[in-house]
Parts: C-alpha cells; sequence; structure tokens
C-alpha cells in the first residue's frame, strides 16, 4: 500500500507542476488574450491538437491571432517560454518516476520508463521551435507557411500529448506493473 501511495503522490506533484506550469505561462506572457481570441473564432490552440493540423489550420490560427491587439507579441513570448518548459515538466515527471522506481527497488534497466519523458520533451522543443520559426516567416497566408514544417510540427505536437499522458499514467501504474510475486 505505501508504494501506491507514493505512486498517487507522485501523480499528483507532475500533474501540478503540468498545470500550474501552464497557467504561469499563460500568466507571465497574457496568453489569455491568445486564448480568448481562438476561443471567439471558434479554433483551439495547435499545440493542444492531437488531430493532425496542416498550413491552412494554422494559418486560420495565426491569423485570428495577428488581428488581436497584442496577439502575436503573446504568442511568440509563450513560445519562447515554452522551449523551457518542458525542462520543468519532463524533471517532474522524471523525478516522479524515479521516485516511484526506487520505492519498489526496481533494477537499474527500470529507467527505460523515462523513456517517454525524453520523447515528449524532445517533441516539444519541435513543436516550439517550428512554431517560432514560422510565426517569423507567416504574412497572413497559408502559402508563407512551410507544409513540411507544419506537419512536422503537427506529428510533434501528438507525439507530445501522447508521452506526456503515457507519463503520467506510468507514475500510479508502476507499482502494479513490477508488482514482486
Amino acid at each position: 500500500m505505501h508504494n501506491l501511495a507514493l505512486a498517487g503522490l507522485a501523480f499528483v506533484f507532475s500533474l501540478a507542476v503540468l498545470i500550474a506550469g501552464g497557467h504561469l505561462m499563460n500568466r507571465a506572457t497574457n496568453h489569455s488574450i491568445v486564448a480568448s481570441a481562438l476561443q471567439g473564432a471558434g479554433l483551439k490552440a495547435l499545440n493542444v491538437r492531437f488531430a493532425h493540423y496542416g498550413t491552412e489550420d494554422a494559418a486560420k490560427v495565426w491569423s485570428v491571432i495577428s488581428k488581436t491587439d497584442g496577439g502575436l507579441k503573446a504568442e511568440r513570448a509563450f513560445l519562447k517560454l515554452d522551449l523551457f518548459f518542458p525542462v520543468l515538466y519532463g524533471g517532474a515527471l522524471a523525478f516522479s518516476l524515479l521516485a516511484v522506481l526506487f520505492a519498489l527497488g526496481a533494477s537499474p534497466q527500470g529507467v527505460w520508463f523515462l523513456t517517454p519523458v525524453a520523447v515528449a520533451v524532445l517533441a516539444d522543443w519541435t513543436e516550439n521551435s517550428i512554431h517560432l520559426r514560422q510565426l517569423k516567416t507567416f504574412d497572413g497566408t497559408a502559402a508563407s507557411l512551410d507544409a513540411g514544417l507544419i506537419q512536422l510540427a503537427s506529428v510533434a505536437t501528438g507525439i507530445k500529448l501522447v508521452f506526456v499522458i503515457l507519463s503520467l499514467l506510468l507514475i500510479p501504474l508502476l507499482p502494479l506493473l513490477l508488482r514482486r510475486a
């Protein structure tokens, strides 16, 4: 029971870092104006889309943002800060997984359970770097965007979301997966 309680606490800690970090990033960059503009236009931000997005989708999102006073400035600031956020949430997820693995007495090979965290962090960096680069060339049209890069960012977004969720779910599941017979 002790290991399940630790896993539950580690899960809550990592989830709190993800939620609080996102909230603080929104406040620090005034990104709420972007969220409000997108909500008003019935659009989802690119960084939370599980489904594929292309240049037309990116152009729609960034056009709405560009028509909002301070929108592009807030979006760029958010994306720049979001290059550092993966280190924070990745560290919290890795710490939580390692704490549970250590408590379970897992062998050193247990560090393979950190792979989803590394994949999520790398995917997040890829997504944010491409979005920042493409925003520099964006002139209000989909034609100003590189379809290959936007597609790569879209794939990275999906991978990031899946692997963050997988990392979170692994924390409470480790005691069950590594239960000693």
